[in-house]
């Protein structure tokens, strides 16, 4: 699939294909059948390191044991099988935490670059969840999370409308006035930097979703939670005779066809508690858990 208008569109297809692809990793060659020896990059049916700009440990392994079988030069290395796969084995574990490490210093310098900004900019809907969507910035290269439900045992979870139903089969959903998100969806979103409450001051990313404009699911939780406060510990288990009317957090969701500002995400309504949806939600907390995103 390619679409000559966006380029963006056609390198993403790229990347979610590379992403279902198993990871390459270093193995020694005497313990596996030929018919394993592939490369899921290159297409290859045979392949190994020889020579990085780097030197990567992997290629002065490979550096080696080319020596010693083409001139038969005697070089410090046992051959068995049992020591190469062990050098394989570290090889591999170095290799994810260095990963893990690069990855760790590109969301601390992102938190770092967002923190005191607030931007509105293009994304892409690639992972549809039933309570969220993943989307990825193209400009910064990010990728966030946009719930539309609260995440599993989160306050009030269970008492806050359900806006959203998920459709498995077509990977889609499915909100109120036409309003849908489906995967490789164009979006725009909003990114900002947020303190995570009880982690000690820790922060993280916050993606909201402006167009088509959803509520903000962590005010909800925490308006919800005000409500509870204020009418005194579980005092919310009766909200039909405690709790005061409000507008349901439906209407902050505008008519998909409508027009709508990208600068600004709408603000949801203090108490959003609903007793019927309530009971929907618990009902459907077991169907739903293997799709919901934490």
């Amino acid at each position: 699939a390619v679409d000559p208008k966006d380029p963006y569109f056609n390198k993403l297809l790229r990347i979610m294909a590379t992403r279902c692809m198993a990871q390459a990793v270093y193995f020694s060659s005497g313990n596996f059948n030929s018919d394993q020896f592939q490369h899921y990059g290159l297409a290859a049916s045979v392949y190994t390191h020889f020579t990085s700009p780097i030197r990567r440990y992997a290629d002065l392994v490979v550096h080696r044991l080319l020596a010693g079988c083409v001139s038969g030069a005697n070089i410090s290395m046992n051959f068995k099988k049992a020591s190469v796969a062990r050098i394989c084995n570290v090889l591999n574990h170095r290799n994810k935490m260095a990963k893990s490490a690069s990855r760790g210093s590109t969301e601390l310098h992102t938190l770092m670059f967002f923190k005191g900004k607030t931007l509105v900019e293009d994304a892409y809907v690639i992972r549809v969840r039933a309570n969220a969507f993943i989307v990825i910035v193209p400009k910064f290269g990010i990728e966030g999370t946009v719930f539309v439900a609260p995440p599993p045992g989160s306050v009030n979870a269970s008492r806050l409308p359900l806006l959203f139903s998920f459709d498995e089969s077509t990977q889609q959903l499915n909100g109120p006035r036409g309003v849908t998100i489906g995967l490789f969806d164009k979006v725009k979103v909003q990114v900002s930097v947020e303190q995570m409450e009880g982690t000690g001051g820790r922060q993280r990313l916050k993606v909201l979703c402006t167009s088509p404009a959803l509520p903000d699911i962590s005010q909800l939780i925490s308006e919800a939670l005000q409500l509870q406060q204020s009418l005194g510990g579980d005092g919310l288990e009766d909200e039909n005779e405690n709790a005061p009317e409000t507008a349901s957090s439906l209407s902050a969701i505008p008519d998909a066809s409508a027009s709508s500002s990208a600068a600004t995400p709408p603000s949801a309504p203090s108490g959003a508690t609903n007793a019927t949806t309530a009971a929907t939600t618990k009902r459907k907390t077991r169907e739903t858990q293997d799709n919901t995103t934490k």
